[in-house]
């Protein structure tokens, strides 16, 4: 087995290790979030970094003062 193989191998097999703990944490009732949720969250993350943004924008040219 060259180390590419090797390497994809060893990826896929932390992906898998990491796929079968999140089934076993859903199955013992640990909440997650739909792809819906997910989407939400991000937009309001990107919406709350862009006001920060503006805010520092105007904070440093003094246009705010």
């Amino acid at each position: 087995m060259d180390i590419d193989a090797f390497a994809k191998r060893e990826s896929m097999l932390k992906l898998r290790e990491y796929l079968v703990s999140v089934e076993e944490e859903r199955l013992n009732g640990k909440y997650g979030y739909s792809v819906d949720e997910t989407v939400l969250k991000m937009q309001e993350a990107i919406q709350r970094s862009i006001s920060r943004r503006s805010f520092d924008s105007v904070a440093d040219s003094g246009a705010g003062v």
